[in-house]
């Protein structure tokens, strides 16, 4: 039983570490699945990165790039 909880914990912990994707991120981005070519409207949004995009179309794109080891932060400049 210890074995599968110190398995389970390092799992975790491994998965947190790797920055794989938060499925609500995932589904966020969904929206903009079919998006190439984002408006240019300026809405910045901050990632975990510390970059601040211009829009939400932007972040998603740049996210899914990179298998959604970005997240969103917070709505404004980082």
């Amino acid at each position: 039983m210890k074995t599968v909880l110190i398995f389970l914990l390092c799992s975790s912990a491994f998965l947190c570490i790797m920055g794989l994707p938060v499925s609500s991120d995932m589904e966020y981005c969904s929206v903009y699945a079919e998006h190439r070519n984002c408006n240019k409207i300026y809405s910045p949004v901050c990632g975990t990165n510390r970059i601040t995009y211009p829009n939400k179309c932007i972040f998603c794109l740049e996210s899914r790039m990179k298998n959604y080891r970005i997240r969103l932060d917070h709505e404004g400049r980082c």
